[in-house]
């Protein structure tokens, strides 16, 4: 019970980006919200989501590392004279950002073909 409220909530929250749908046979009819949330349940239960986390880090890195927000050039030298010894240190540590992450719903497109398929089934189409 607990997982169907979820799904209807979930469900609920979506709608809002939803297409209007009309009876395949009389147009002027719009889809009731029972028969919506009923093919979004179904659709729901049929390709629940499926969350894939993705670490950005390196792409943000290598951004970072052609595109430096800050670098300097230090030079250091010990030594005297002719038995001096230098080194010369390009340091770009003026942007460290965060850790970058992007989530991605694997589902997601399968779950909308479901609902259209459903909603086909119960005799309705998108409204032209």
């Amino acid at each position: 019970m607990l997982k169907n409220l979820f799904i209807i909530s979930m469900a609920t929250i979506v709608s809002g980006c939803v297409t209007t749908y009309v009876k395949k046979d009389n147009p002027s009819m719009v889809a009731s919200e029972g028969d919506i949330s009923k093919c979004k349940v179904e659709a729901y239960e049929k390709a629940p989501p499926k969350i894939q986390t993705q670490d950005n880090s390196l792409a943000v890195l290598g951004y970072m590392m052609k595109n430096p927000q800050s670098s300097t050039t230090s030079t250091s030298c010990y030594g005297a004279g002719s038995y001096a010894n230098c080194t010369t240190n390009k340091n770009n540590s003026g942007y460290n950002p965060p850790p970058q992450t992007i989530e991605k719903d694997l589902n997601e497109s399968l779950r909308d073909d479901l609902f259209k398929v459903c909603m086909d089934k119960s005799g309705y189409t998108p409204k032209k």
